[in-house]
């Protein structure tokens, strides 16, 4: 995403509309492809042009879903920003954790924290 393409952050000490424990109840009944159109359609969208410019309507033609289904699980534009987010930033951790497993030196860790990173940057652009 580019600088001018992020979502505003919300209020400090508020957690966004839509907080991910809510959402990820509905997540995980939605099927896994439908996820994958859309965060790819988020990802697509959201790079090439400004928060602003981007519509629901938009998401859901790119993903190939009815915005029926974007308000059903999404409900707001700001709120599926969040979720996609959150989604590959949790995987990003996942993968960080298994990587920095029984690594004590601090160097060491720094070193792997900047690989596993940049791979997961190089392989989710």
């Amino acid at each position: 995403m580019t600088a001018s393409a992020r979502a505003p952050s919300p209020p400090p000490g508020q957690t966004p509309p839509g907080a991910p424990l809510q959402r990820s109840a509905l997540l995980s009944q939605m099927r896994s492809d439908t996820q994958v159109r859309i965060e790819k359609a988020v990802l697509d969208l959201f790079s090439r042009r400004d928060f602003h410019e981007v519509g629901l309507i938009d998401v859901a033609r790119a993903a190939n879903v009815s915005l029926q289904t974007i308000y059903k699980y999404f409900g707001s534009k700001e709120v599926l920003v969040y979720t996609m987010l959150d989604v590959m930033l949790g995987r990003l951790a996942e993968r960080m954790i298994d990587h920095l497993q029984g690594l004590d030196d601090v160097r060491e860790r720094l070193r792997k924290t900047c690989w596993v990173t940049l791979d997961y940057m190089d392989k989710h652009p």
